[in-house]
C-alpha cells in the first residue's frame, strides 16, 4: 500500500476542503442571490456552486488516485516545469490587469493563445480553440445569461 502522505494526497486533500467552505460557507453568505430570479440557472451562484462542486469532485478523484497508484514516489519538478509555472503565474496576472482594459475577448485569447503556447504539442486546432472558446465564452455570458462583461477596446 503506497505511503499516503504525499503531495498530491496533501494537495487533493487541501483543495478538497477549501472548495467545501466556498460551497458550504463563502457562496451562501457571500453572493447575493436576487428575489425575482426565477430559474436557478440564472442565479449568480449558481455557476460558483457548480465550479466549487467540480473542484471538490476533482480533489477528491486526485486523493482516489494517490490512494490506489501503487508508486510511492513522484517525480521530482524539471527545471522547465517550474519555467511553466512561472509562465503560467505571469499569464494570470497579465490576465487580471488587462481585463478591463483590453476586455475580456481579447484578453482572453491572448491569454489562451500564451497557455497553449507552452504546450509540447503544438497544433493549428490548439490555436483555432484559443480563439473560438473564449469568444463562445463571452457570447454565452453576455446573449444568454445577461452578464455583462467588459469590452474594452472593442467598446462603441
Amino acid at each position: 500500500m503506497p505511503s499516503l502522505l504525499n503531495r498530491n494526497m496533501l494537495i487533493g486533500l487541501f483543495m478538497a476542503l477549501l472548495s467545501l467552505l466556498f460551497i458550504l460557507y463563502i457562496a451562501p453568505e457571500y453572493i447575493e442571490e436576487p428575489g425575482f430570479i426565477k430559474n436557478p440557472i440564472m442565479s449568480p451562484r449558481w455557476l460558483p456552486m457548480i465550479m466549487g462542486s467540480c473542484v471538490f469532485i476533482l480533489s477528491l478523484t486526485l486523493c482516489f488516485q494517490e490512494w490506489l497508484s501503487s508508486s510511492k514516489s513522484i517525480d521530482p519538478v524539471s527545471k522547465e516545469r517550474s519555467i511553466d509555472v512561472v509562465v503560467l503565474i505571469a499569464v494570470l496576472i497579465g490576465y487580471v490587469l488587462a481585463f478591463e482594459r483590453l476586455g475580456a475577448v481579447l484578453t482572453a485569447i491572448v491569454a489562451c493563445l500564451s497557455l497553449f503556447a507552452l504546450r509540447a504539442r503544438r497544433s493549428m486546432a490548439l490555436y483555432l480553440l484559443a480563439m473560438i472558446i473564449p469568444i463562445a465564452v463571452y457570447f454565452f455570458f453576455t446573449e444568454f445569461l445577461n452578464v455583462p462583461l467588459p469590452r474594452g477596446i472593442f467598446d462603441d
